[in-house]
């Protein structure tokens, strides 16, 4: 007869998400959640196996809950170049306000791991494939209602607010403020939109 599980799922990644986040996932131990959450080392490892199964599915908790939260304004159809501009300060917004000198569970993720390990790495390219997508589609729109700068690829555009994105991730891990992050931005905007005559 199994044992009733006498924890909350929910509870359990999001506190789990918050340590990983702060630490990477490296320096955190199944110790770490344990003390943080209350939840003895044999309930994580009946429900995620090992460390490193509870972390996939913290980064699957972060794609679901905080990305789509933030990226679903990019990710509508009728997103422009507003669209982008609102995205990128939601970001700033999150990185120095809500969650300072954390970045992004992903861009921190993809640092650490790179293509090492295959689960990861499917998560954290998926991630980064879904900015692209989101941002060409966006782009394609703000083409069509004229605000971009003229003879601009798309393709190396949507490319480049990818990595834009996830420079800002990383800087607001070292400069938190938002002075800087806003300038960042305000400067990588600049290069898409059309010149105000």
């Amino acid at each position: 007869m199994s044992r009733t599980r006498e924890f909350d799922l929910e509870e359990l990644l999001e506190a789990a998400m918050r340590i990983f986040w702060e630490k990477g996932y490296a320096a955190t131990s199944i110790r770490d959640i344990v003390k943080k959450t209350g939840v003895n080392q044999f309930g994580i490892y009946n429900v995620y196996g090992d460390k490193h199964g509870l972390f996939l599915a913290v980064l699957d908790r972060y794609r679901d809950k905080i990305i789509t939260e933030v990226f679903a304004i990019v990710e509508h159809p009728d997103a422009s170049l507003e669209s982008i501009r609102q995205y990128f300060h939601a970001l700033i917004e999150h990185n120095s306000m809500t969650v300072p000198a954390l970045g992004c569970l992903m861009a921190n993720s993809m640092a650490e791991f790179g293509t090492e390990d295959p689960e990861i790495y499917q998560r954290t390219s998926a991630h980064a494939e879904r900015l692209r997508i989101g941002f060409t589609k966006a782009l394609t729109n703000a083409y069509r209602n004229g605000e971009l700068r003229p003879g601009l690829s798309i393709e190396a555009m949507a490319s480049h607010l990818v990595v834009s994105v996830q420079g800002l991730a990383v800087y607001s891990r070292i400069y938190p403020d938002r002075i800087p992050l806003e300038t960042f931005v305000a400067t990588t905007l600049s290069v898409i939109s059309r010149p105000s005559n």
